[in-house]
């Protein structure tokens, strides 16, 4: 995934799929993967493929979705700080992620994450 606004997400494939097709999207999260239902919004070829915008098709499947990409971000915080040297566990760092990033969650670059 490349990235989560209003509505929809934009990912990177290898693949064209043509506008208007429907897509289901697996995020590998915890245990069970999250699955997704989306429609294709637009698919643009890039260097190395293609980036694909998908509208989600409910808002009750937009929020999940936006909350996949926060533990996303979260565990990716959490091995930032175990490359640094420290050891946390999932509940401590999701609290040091959401006291120091939660803010600010909605305009975060997900390519970049936290500092």
């Amino acid at each position: 995934m490349k990235d989560v606004s209003h509505g929809g997400l934009c990912f990177v494939s290898d693949h064209e799929t043509p506008t208007g097709q429907t897509v289901d999207i697996t995020i590998p999260v915890g245990p069970k993967p999250f699955v997704v239902r989306g429609r294709v919004a637009w698919c643009r070829p890039t260097g190395n493929g293609f980036e694909i915008g998908v509208a989600i098709m409910t808002d009750a499947d937009e929020f999940s979705v936006h909350m996949v990409e926060q533990v996303c971000r979260i565990e990716h915080y959490r091995a930032q700080q175990s490359a640094r040297g420290r050891t946390l566990t999932s509940q401590q760092a999701a609290l040091e992620w959401i006291e120091r990033f939660a803010a600010d969650f909605s305009q975060a670059d997900p390519e970049k994450g936290p500092d």
